[in-house]
């Protein structure tokens, strides 16, 4: 059958492959891994049109979190809906966070090799402050 025949599951279907537990997305991916596609015009992220084919709309300040840490996987039990902040609390637990230090930190004094802000060229200054759970 054409692609273009497909329902959206058997759309999303087609492009995954199972790889242990996780049903990975081989179709093309944004830069940081997740799959994506495009659906009436517009990109979506498979993750989410995965989710939303099982549970219906995802409400607005939802994400759709990963269990397995994999951003490629399309699995629904993988998948579940959390707020920004749950999923960053997950990233920190789990080690996942970018460690950057040195001069490569973004409250660094500025370098030979800092980017400055546009908004302070001398010195950029960001700060992430999360509530302890």
């Amino acid at each position: 059958m054409a692609y273009n025949k497909l329902t959206l599951e058997e759309k999303l279907l087609s492009k995954a492959a199972w790889q242990g537990e996780c049903l990975i997305w081989f179709g093309q991916k944004c830069p940081k891994g997740y799959g994506r596609l495009r659906i009436e015009g517009k990109q979506q992220r498979a993750h989410r049109l995965m989710h939303q084919l099982r549970h219906g709309p995802i409400a607005d300040g939802l994400v759709v979190r990963h269990s397995c840490d994999n951003p490629s996987c399309i699995n629904l039990d993988h998948l579940s809906l959390g707020t920004q902040l749950e999923n960053v609390h997950d990233m920190l637990a789990r080690g996942r966070a970018n460690k950057v230090n040195g001069e490569s930190h973004p409250s660094a004094p500025a370098g030979a090799n800092a980017k400055p802000c546009a908004a302070e060229p001398a010195r950029c200054v960001k700060t992430l402050e999360l509530p302890l759970a």
